[in-house]
């Protein structure tokens, strides 16, 4: 794998380059020299992240597709920053430990109902009517 190509997947460098090849207000070339990498390998990145590009290339129309809170992943990871604030806050602050202890189940359970992994746990309860005394015929 040549250090271009390594350099470009990375992570959110990867999704910055796919936001700006999707975006193309700008050449391959003008790209890859601003990257300091070739025009071929911004080349060959797009044809590498080619879905990834035509899915950001339709966000673009979306009204909301730059608010973070509409993407997923980006949910997740705030949830997850707020249960570690709130971690390293019930190491500091062992006083307020009952409302951060609540706020932190709070977070993971919306997490877990974002992942779609939380079951129905409503209890179900059969109910069975009987009748003593009273013929069911004569309730018609």
């Amino acid at each position: 794998m040549t250090e271009a190509r390594r350099r470009l997947d990375r992570g959110h460098l990867r999704a910055r380059l796919i936001n700006e090849i999707a975006g193309r207000t700008e050449s391959y070339a003008q790209i890859a020299h601003r990257w300091g990498v070739t025009r071929s390998a911004v080349s060959q990145f797009a044809a590498r992240h080619a879905l990834a590009i035509a899915d950001a290339r339709a966000d673009l129309d979306d009204s909301t597709a730059h608010l973070w809170v509409t993407h997923r992943e980006a949910r997740l990871a705030e949830i997850q920053q707020t249960i570690e604030d709130l971690d390293a806050r019930l190491t500091r602050d062992p006083a307020d430990r009952a409302p951060l202890l609540r706020l932190r189940l709070q977070a993971i359970r919306q997490a877990a109902e974002e992942t779609g992994q939380l079951r129905d746990t409503a209890p179900v309860q059969t109910v069975q009517i009987v009748l003593n005394g009273v013929d069911p015929a004569d309730l018609v």
